[in-house]
């Protein structure tokens, strides 16, 4: 009897101080990497008269990362000074939205976006780009806004469509500056484990 008390005295206060977070998110914690079979778009002619329609090298594609919120690296968490579940937390209440209803799965933020160029440990790619993840048992798909980026992944495909607007029609750059071409980039995505 004094031993089954013990153990269970041992499991309750294990699980009290435990580090263990519970998400919200009903997303499954998978992140996905979305590699471009092709990008083409529109090389700006800074008058406007020679814009160039083209198809970019492919040595040049940028992968694209999908991360899940739970996946985001405890180095990239706000707040070091905090506990591990404490700092999940604060992340969560600062970006997490459940929009879901009893016909759908509506989440924002459960997802978020990065380049292969950009740094996963870096808190500042998690907090300037807005993923929503939706599910209805038809469509189960992942969009994403970032800048002037904006990317919508099939998840039953697996199947993606970037678009980049590019920056063109800026009015702040300096007059011989062409801008940043349009780009549209699509291809495959797969599960991506680090």
């Amino acid at each position: 009897m004094r031993v089954t008390l013990l153990l269970l005295m041992v499991s309750i206060s294990f699980t009290c101080f435990s580090d263990e977070y519970v998400w919200k998110s009903q997303a499954e914690p998978i992140d996905y990497k979305c590699a471009p079979d092709k990008e083409v778009g529109i090389n700006w002619d800074k008058d406007g008269d020679e814009h160039k329609v083209v198809t970019f090298n492919t040595a040049t594609h940028d992968d694209f990362f999908l991360t899940h919120i739970s996946n985001i690296p405890t180095r990239a968490l706000p707040r070091p000074d905090l506990p591990i579940h404490e700092r999940k937390a604060l992340i969560e209440s600062a970006f997490y939205n459940d929009l879901s209803t009893e016909y759908y799965t509506l989440e924002n933020n459960s997802y978020f976006l990065r380049k292969q160029s950009e740094d996963p440990s870096s808190f500042g790619i998690y907090k300037s780009g807005e993923c929503k993840y939706y599910d209805n048992d038809e469509v189960k798909n992942i969009e994403c806004a970032k800048a002037l980026r904006h990317l919508e992944v099939d998840l039953d495909t697996m199947r993606f469509v970037s678009s980049y607007l590019g920056t063109w029609h800026y009015s702040n750059k300096p007059s011989g500056y062409n801008g940043d071409s349009a780009v549209l980039s699509y291809g495959k995505c797969r599960k991506y484990f680090r």
